[in-house]
């Protein structure tokens, strides 16, 4: 378990000491003063006021203040936060002024470390920039504390891809953020006691605009976004603070370290995975376990999200910090402090941030529609449906400022008065669409009869001319070219049908012009002869139940079987077993399972050295003075009575209830057969970890969930106690 040290600073007025001595700006500018803090472990923080006005110690930037604290038997790990009108600068010593570094000068308004029970630290705060004056130093010391994660959040501009990554960015430009996250799950006892990655909280500044790319939906794969206020954080220690944006949005922030046991988070992405005993499951992170992982593994998350600059305004001030926070902070946070694994706390994990970002104001042109496009080009920008690209609509107006108007979109309409698909070339109008009793086609030679349009069925000798081509037919024709002219030939637009077609069965055409289609159902049975695979049958169609074993493929359906029910190849009258593919003349014999896979008539029985014992029960079949009825040598490096041990074993204080477990090896089940009646079974794997298994009412174990591998089953009554080796394949 890691300890850590956390140390706030907040903005206060010169003050006296705990001990009610005055602090004047000249206490505390050496390494070794009396600026003392004492606090107690998991406790609240403890402050001091002072101020470094005119001080000139430039241990750590301009005018540094020193403090001591000393930790209690229980402190692992040590906070630091400041809070002042100068932007501060921190430094700390371990033990005395001489002492090691535990945090080499930097310029932060809090920090944390690892430290030490019962010892005395010594820490810096200076001035790195700004005026010195009054500050607030705030401390605080956790048994819990460990680092679990790093992470890396890259930037492209896909729309700008030669301009710097880090901004400043256009108005209305969309930006990618690509977030690398490594959790280290660290082995159990160690670390954050294999805690599993489940939040991935983002912050995001009110200078993107999260209407149009909205984050919630843009988060890593496997992940479900849970809105704020869902989500509470679980421990007591944080290097995280809680805060308000300009939109009144809850925010997360690196510094602070307000979050208390219970905050409600802001909206998040999180994986959640069933927990043990004592979590409800019920698809809440607060009641479930994060992502997997395996205990001294690695959990890598990689996930990208476009966001969107704002644009600008007739009424936007460029210097508002509003419009131009262009924060982008990921926090991550561990199934230990949300969720139900109450282990570990991994406080000491620090946002991946990218604050530096700006807005280039210097663009000119607004965007007072905030349909994406300025006014230098966009040609009504107090309209946001109209710009350039928008959809060109029949309303008169220029939607997409191309200069033209309608274009693409009105047409000439003829007039269809029969409805048969042909206008009349006479009667027309000018729209945008086409209308019902409206066609594009103009070539109708009378639009009052549906039965005259140039694509109609010209019938001699009526005098009518039916096909618009300016005259009638006065004499039969053979259109289709097959020897039989439209006065006999049923249909005249197909050379196969024609009275000296061959009729084709079943499809409802009349292909020999007789007048009727061919249909044939031999058997009667409602289905026609190209469906009903014996027509000669009635109790065979596709509608029939498949009878199994009598040769016959009843419902016409070949991968309905008939004579080989298992599907193994092998029919009934070879497959000693017909209901299991796994067992048939081609299976191997599995020795010792009183199962007789491949069906020559007896099972396989292995025990080559003839000790009585088959081989899987046997833990060495190749010696006949080794086997479960053997007595144990001790310390002779041999298990000869097969209990996984060399030693004494329990086998023989055991042998008058006559205890045997079998098979071993096995696959999925082991036996346990004993005359007692009140008994307990554990069973450990080769670590050491106890395995979770269900005994069965006839005295079999489940192994099913088990991977293959040595384990050890311990078999405990009131009087003896058992250990035996047992093989899982």
């Amino acid at each position: 378990m890691k300890g850590h040290l956390l140390i706030s600073i907040l903005f206060c007025f010169c003050f006296n000491m705990l001990s009610g001595q005055s602090m004047e700006c000249d206490l505390g500018i050496a390494c070794g003063s009396d600026l003392a803090l004492q606090p107690l472990t998991d406790g609240a923080q403890e402050c001091l006021e002072a101020c470094n006005l005119d001080v000139l110690n430039t241990d750590c930037g301009d005018a540094t203040i020193w403090f001591e604290v000393t930790t209690d038997e229980t402190a692992l790990g040590l906070f630091i936060t400041v809070d002042a009108l100068f932007n501060p600068s921190l430094v700390v010593l371990s033990e005395n002024c001489d002492g090691d570094i535990l945090i080499p000068c930097q310029t932060a308004t809090n920090a944390s470390a690892e430290i030490q029970a019962s010892q005395t630290y010594y820490i810096g705060v200076g001035v790195s920039s700004g005026d010195p004056g009054d500050f607030e130093l705030c401390i605080s010391t956790s048994s819990i504390f460990a680092d679990c994660s790093d992470s890396q959040l890259t930037v492209t501009r896909p729309e700008n891809p030669s301009l710097d990554p880090n901004g400043p960015y256009l108005p209305g430009e969309k930006v990618e953020f690509c977030s690398t996250i490594n959790f280290f799950v660290d082995a159990v006892g160690e670390g954050n006691n294999c805690q599993w990655l489940q939040g991935i909280v983002p912050t995001i500044g009110t200078g993107w605009n999260t209407i149009t790319c909205p984050i919630d939906e843009q988060g890593p794969a496997g992940s479900e976004w849970f809105e704020e206020g869902i989500v509470n954080y679980q421990t007591f220690v944080s290097n995280y603070g809680i805060a308000t944006n300009c939109n009144g949005q809850t925010i997360l922030t690196a510094s602070g370290a307000s979050l208390e046991q219970g905050t409600p988070l802001p909206g998040g992405w999180y994986f959640i995975s069933p927990g043990a005993a004592g979590c409800d499951n019920n698809g809440n992170p607060n009641t479930g376990w994060g992502l997997p992982a395996g205990c001294g593994s690695t959990s890598t998350v990689e996930f990208c999200f476009e966001l969107q600059a704002n644009t600008l305004s007739a009424n936007t001030d460029c210097t508002d910090p509003c419009f131009s926070d262009m924060e982008v902070s990921i926090y991550v946070f561990a199934d230990g402090q949300t969720g139900c694994w109450a282990q570990n706390s991994c406080a000491a994990d620090i946002p991946t941030s990218f604050i530096s970002g700006s807005i280039d104001c210097s663009v000119g042109a607004v965007d007072s529609d905030n349909d994406g496009f300025t006014s230098d080009v966009d040609c009504n920008d107090n309209d946001p449906s109209i710009f350039p690209g928008a959809v060109e609509l029949c309303d008169d107006i220029d939607n997409n400022c191309n200069g033209e108007i309608n274009e693409g979109i009105q047409a000439t309409y003829f007039i269809d008065s029969d409805g048969d698909g042909f206008g009349d070339p006479n009667n027309f109008i000018t729209d945008c669409q086409l209308n019902a009793g409206f066609s594009l086609n103009n070539t109708d030679c009378d639009d009052t009869n549906p039965d005259i349009h140039p694509s109609a069925m010209e019938i001699p000798n009526n005098g009518i001319d039916e096909d618009c081509n300016g005259s009638d037919l006065t004499q039969a024709v053979d259109n289709d070219n097959d020897g039989f002219t439209n006065d006999i030939d049923c249909d005249d637009s197909n050379p196969n049908i024609n009275p000296d077609a061959e009729e084709i069965p079943n499809n409802t055409i009349d292909e020999d012009c007789d007048g009727e289609a061919l249909i044939i159902d031999e058997d009667g049975d409602g289905w026609n002869s190209d469906e009903d695979c014996d027509d000669s049958n009635a109790e065979t169609n596709p509608a029939a139940t498949e009878i199994i074993y009598n040769g016959m493929d009843d419902d016409c359906n070949e991968l309905t079987p008939d004579d080989d029910l298992d599907g193994d190849g092998f029919t009934m009258d070879t497959d000693c077993n017909d209901d299991d593919p796994a067992i048939n003349p081609s299976a191997e014999d599995i020795p010792n399972n009183a199962i007789d896979e491949d069906c020559d008539g007896e099972a396989l029985i292995i025990d080559e050295d003839g000790d009585g014992w088959n081989s899987d029960e046997d833990c060495d079949d190749s010696n006949a003075d080794i086997n479960p009825d053997s007595t144990e040598v001790p310390g002779n490096g041999v298990d000869e009575d097969c209990d996984g041990l060399d030693g004494p074993s329990s086998n023989t204080s055991v042998e008058n209830e006559a205890v045997r477990i079998y098979p071993n090896p096995t696959q999925n089940h082991l036996i346990v057969s004993t005359d007692i009646i009140d008994y307990e079974i554990q069973l450990y794997n080769a670590q050491g970890i106890i395995m979770d298994i269900e005994k069965k009412e006839d005295q079999s174990l489940d192994l099913t969930q088990l991977t293959p591998g040595i384990y050890i089953l311990i078999f405990n009554s009131e009087e003896h106690t058992m250990s035996s080796k047992i093989i899982k394949l």
